[in-house]
Parts: C-alpha cells; sequence; structure tokens
C-alpha cells in the first residue's frame, strides 16, 4: 500500500499526521531561545578632558597625546581612538572581551593620575 492508497482509504489518519507535525513545528518554533539582538557588554572606557579656550592642536598635543601614552601601557586594550576640537578631547580605549573591565578601569585611572600634574593648569 502506497501513501496515495492510504491517504483515500484513510484520510483521518494523514490529517492527524499533519496535525502533528504542523504543532510539533510550532512548538519547537516557540522554544527556538534565538535572539537576534542579544545583550552584549562592550568592554569600553571613555576619557573625556576639557581645556577652555585651547585650540584642536593645542588639546592633541597637551592632553591627548600624554593620556595615550599614559593608558597604552594598560593590558586588554584593543583599539585606542582619540578626537579633539576646541576646548575638549574624547579618548575611547576598547578592550578585548576577556578583559577584565573592573582592573581595566582601575589601571586606567592610575595611568591618567600619574600623569595629571603634567596636564595644563586650566585643564581637567
Amino acid at each position: 500500500m502506497n501513501i496515495t492508497e492510504l491517504s483515500v482509504r484513510r484520510p483521518t489518519a494523514i490529517i492527524m499526521g499533519m496535525v502533528l507535525i504542523v504543532g510539533l513545528g510550532i512548538v519547537g518554533y516557540v522554544n527556538l531561545g534565538a535572539d537576534l539582538f542579544p545583550s552584549v557588554d562592550t568592554p569600553i572606557i571613555s576619557v573625556r578632558s576639557t581645556y577652555p579656550g585651547a585650540g584642536a592642536e593645542q588639546i592633541d598635543a597637551d592632553i591627548i597625546k600624554p593620556i595615550e601614552d599614559a593608558v597604552s601601557g594598560v593590558t586588554g586594550i584593543d583599539t585606542m581612538r582619540s578626537t579633539s576640537g576646541v576646548g575638549f578631547g574624547y579618548t575611547v580605549i576598547q578592550f578585548t572581551m576577556t578583559t577584565d573591565m573592573n582592573a581595566a578601569v582601575i589601571d586606567v585611572q592610575k595611568a591618567i593620575d600619574g600623569i595629571a600634574d603634567k596636564f595644563p593648569r586650566d585643564a581637567t
């Protein structure tokens, strides 16, 4: 007996089989657990500095460059980007995903505190 004969002789069995397959598919889809936008904590520390009245080149030379030099010794750094504008400087330090961020924050803070006396007096 092939599938065609079975379908003609016992239509209820075929319908119940299809309902079972569709039902299992729906249950499987609902319990799939895939997340298109998983929660990820990106390991980033940003340092913002201000120096009122200074130009971008002066901020870069007096504040950004010393911060980059001091922080470059911290372990686990993946990338470091800096931006300077009129009166402000901004450094973004991205760490590898395996870096302990509590220790990294302390290390960056110590590195910046170590060079804070070299900044201009009006800089924060």
